[in-house]
């Protein structure tokens, strides 16, 4: 319940302005329905700031209701039906509701329409006008028996009576279906209330004559007790009525509030807000464009705070991010130290950039060039082995290619290494096999070679070379690798 909602008590008497809030409970002075007292009732309203929500609470004697089962149709049929029914029963007056109760469990299942009104508008009208004059909004007419239905048992599902006074004298309704369909409002003489037993054994007789309410079982009767009603502490309620099993009840009031019939009501309104209408439409536009206005405002709020929200989440992902990137950053910084820890520890740098790619373009060099004579040297170290008269110490082809050079310059830079060794028949002069001679005859023949023994001097005793004058550019021009054969000399 908003704080800026009054409930304007409405009887026979007059009017009594109420205020209820979490946790009060104000009762202000009666307005009688007379010229000075809807004069004070306008200075009333205008010493209240402008825009109050008041809700007219209405406990007047000549409320009607109507049971009626209808055919069921929908849409504006269904609402013209339900027009022309409502002005047959109860005329001109504004003030009306209509409930649908469901339809009915066999024939034709007919819909069951509860029809309510005030049917004396000329006793709420005038207290209207002031109202809508002052700038408050009217949030709406409700009546007692609709807004007392909230004291029955969830369970009360049949016909059951409830009795309780109020301050324009005792009311007994009879529910159905947690609906009024009958209520009555006596007045209570000022001096005791002491006839309300018969008043309640009168409303019951009625209803069983008119058979509302079925004569066996008892019907069950919810008794409110209040200090308007009067009643012994040895009362028989049983004997009351054969037809009836009353049950009392005491209402639960708020912590220093009396126990009183208007703060029974204003307890009840308190605790449940959503009552029936029975206003139009046209007297409740102002007040429903503000509860709008108010929803589209906190809708718009709570958009906003939950706009806020994810940018305050955002916000934290964004942080944990920007945590994490330290982190690694932390971690790569770590790494670095390492690795130049260990390359203080090995006392030697990492190779550069540029020996890395200068190795992989030689590697790819070597991969894309002609295959070596390897195959062609594994033949011919075969075949000087199966000699008996040459010895092969070694047989070494080197091919150094550095980075960036010629292919001329790669093709001399070649070289073929073969070492002989004769058998070791004796003395060196006696040591002259005729394969051998012939060997290092042909080797001779091939441009670029030289051929001498383990300490360099020229070999004696074999052909001259041809072409011994050629140095070593003559060789590097020969585009063919360089072959240096050596007679080792035994011991």
């Amino acid at each position: 319940m908003s704080r800026q909602h009054d409930i304007l008590y409405l009887n026979s008497a007059g009017l009594t302005p109420c205020g209820i809030g979490p946790h009060r409970m104000d009762i202000g002075e009666l307005f009688p329905p007379t010229a000075e007292g809807f004069a004070r009732f306008s200075t009333y309203l205008q010493s209240r700031p402008p825009g109050r929500r008041m809700t007219i609470l209405a406990d007047l004697a000549d409320d009607a209701y109507h049971l009626e089962q209808l055919p069921f149709t929908r849409g504006k049929d269904r609402q013209s039906m339900l027009e022309r029914r409502r002005r047959h029963l109860f005329g001109e007056t504004p003030f009306t509701l209509t409930r649908s109760l469901g339809r009915s469990p066999e024939g034709r299942r007919d819909e069951q329409v509860l029809f309510a009104a005030l049917p004396r508008p000329a006793a709420i009208t005038p207290w209207l006008e002031p109202i809508t004059r002052a700038g408050h909004l009217l949030a709406g007419i409700t009546s007692v028996p609709f807004l007392t239905r909230h004291l029955l048992p969830a369970k009360a599902t049949g016909s059951t009576l409830l009795a309780h006074a109020t301050p324009a004298g005792f009311r007994v309704t009879c529910f159905e279906k947690g609906q009024p369909r009958f209520s009555r409002l006596t007045a209570l003489p000022a001096a005791s209330g002491q006839n309300w037993p018969d008043e309640l054994r009168r409303s019951a007789d009625y209803l069983l004559n008119q058979r509302v309410l079925p004569r066996d079982p008892p019907t069950p009767v919810l008794l409110i007790r209040t200090q308007a009603l009067e009643l012994p502490a040895d009362a028989d309620l049983a004997a009351l009525h054969p037809g009836l099993a009353i049950r009392l009840e005491t209402p639960a009031t708020a912590a220093g509030q009396p126990d009183s019939a208007l703060h029974t009501l204003l307890g009840i309104f308190l605790r449940h807000p959503g009552q029936a209408q029975f206003a139009p439409g046209t007297m409740l536009a102002p007040y429903r464009r503000q509860v709008l206005a108010q929803a589209i405002r906190a809708a718009a709020i709570t958009g906003a705070l939950l706009c806020a929200g994810l940018s305050l989440h955002d916000l934290g992902a964004i942080g944990d991010l920007r945590l994490e990137e330290e982190a690694m950053q932390a971690q790569s910084r770590a790494l670095e130290t390492r690795v130049r820890t260990l390359h203080g520890t090995l006392g030697m740098a990492p190779p550069s950039l540029a020996q890395l790619e200068a190795d992989l373009t030689l590697l790819e060099t070597l991969r894309q060039g002609p295959p070596g004579p390897e195959a062609d040297l594994r033949r011919l170290a075969d075949t000087l082995s199966a000699h008996p008269e040459i010895q092969l110490d070694t047989l070494d082809w080197q091919n150094p290619v550095t980075n960036g050079e010629a292919h001329t310059a790669h093709a001399a830079s070649r070289s073929l290494e073969i070492k002989l060794a004769p058998p070791d028949r004796g003395p060196q002069e006696a040591l002259k096999p005729a394969p051998l001679i012939r060997l290092l005859g042909a080797l001779r023949q091939w441009p670029g070679t030289e051929v001498r023994q383990q300490n360099g001097q020229e070999a004696p005793g074999l052909p001259a070379t041809p072409g011994a004058d050629a140095g070593p550019a003559s060789q590097a021009s020969s585009g063919r690798p360089t072959i240096q054969v050596r007679w080792l000399h035994p011991e």
